[in-house]
C-alpha cells in the first residue's frame, strides 16, 4: 500500500484519502452452515473516464469499476460475493495475507 501511496501525487492522495470508504456488513452464504459477516474496505477512485473504480485491499484481485457510485457499489458488492464463493467452494486463498489496515490521515500544509 505504501508503494502505492508514494506513486500518487499530492492531489491524487487527497482524493485517494476522499473516496476510501468503509463497506460494511457483506453476508454471504458459508456452504451450508450458516451467515457470516465481513467487514470490508473499500477504496474508490476517480476513473480517467469519469466514472470510478473500487478496489478492496484485503481480497487478492477484488475491483470493479461503474459510471455511478451507485453502480459502483452493486459492482463491488458482486465482486466481494464472487471472491467469496470462490474462497469457499474452491478453496482458493482469495485473502490478502500482506494488508494491513487502511488508514485515513488528515493533514494541514
Amino acid at each position: 500500500m505504501l508503494g502505492i501511496l508514494r506513486e500518487l501525487t499530492s492531489v491524487h492522495f487527497y482524493y485517494y484519502l476522499m473516496y476510501a470508504w468503509r463497506f460494511c456488513d457483506i453476508v454471504t452464504k458459508m456452504g451450508g452452515e450458516g451467515l457470516k459477516k465481513y467487514t470490508f474496505s473499500v477504496l474508490i477512485e476517480k476513473d480517467e473516464d469519469s466514472g470510478f473504480f473500487a478496489k478492496v485491499p484485503e481480497l487478492k484481485g477484488c475491483h470493479t469499476q461503474g459510471e455511478t457510485i451507485a453502480e459502483l457499489l452493486a459492482n463491488i458488492q458482486e465482486a466481494i460475493a464472487l471472491c467469496l464463493e470462490v474462497h469457499n467452494k474452491d478453496g482458493i486463498n482469495m485473502f490478502n495475507q500482506n494488508y494491513f489496515q487502511t488508514q485515513t490521515i488528515e493533514m494541514v500544509v
